[in-house]
């Protein structure tokens, strides 16, 4: 591999997560700082829901190529994060506020967040070689086992941190 396909993909995957960080801003400011609390919250249970669930496997129907069991395992995954997301949702909404009104660098930073979940669900939690392919150099960082902690961990850190009853 030389340096320019080494630079081409890092081009190409730097577009993917400005457009997804914009995904996940708009997602952010349409929910909300609580709502998107809940949205972020809503991963840890749904990653432990999901690796737990006994019956994954019985429950994917189409797995003729690797896509159509990765869309199978993430259609599995989100009814596990929509279950947590609307229960948390109720909490979340009337027992946590934030500490100030719509500040835009907490509203980024929760966007950074929501996206780094997604990735982390998307490469670590239900893996696909389709998504290794799409984003070969990030995708390793967040589909490793040294950071997944980390990665976990950072988001939810900060939530306590600002978040006041």
């Amino acid at each position: 591999m030389n340096f320019a396909s080494i630079l081409s993909n890092l081009r190409g995957e730097l577009i993917l997560l400005v457009l997804l960080f914009i995904v996940c801003f708009i997602i952010t400011y349409l929910l909300g700082r609580g709502k998107t609390v809940a949205f972020i919250l809503s991963f840890y249970p749904a990653i432990f829901l999901y690796s737990q669930f006994p019956f994954s496997e019985k429950l994917i129907f189409f797995n003729d190529t690797d896509w159509q069991t990765f869309l199978n395992k993430l259609g599995i995954f989100l009814i596990f994060f929509l279950v947590t997301f609307l229960i948390l949702c109720n909490i979340t909404g009337r027992t946590m506020v934030y500490t100030s009104n719509r500040g835009i660098t907490k509203m980024v930073l929760l966007s950074l967040f929501v996206l780094s979940m997604i990735l982390v669900t998307v490469n670590r939690v239900i893996p696909s070689e389709k998504i290794s392919e799409l984003l070969p150099i990030t995708g390793g960082i967040f589909a490793s086992q040294n950071y997944f902690f980390w990665l976990l961990t950072i988001p939810i850190v900060f939530i306590v941190l600002f978040m006041r009853k």
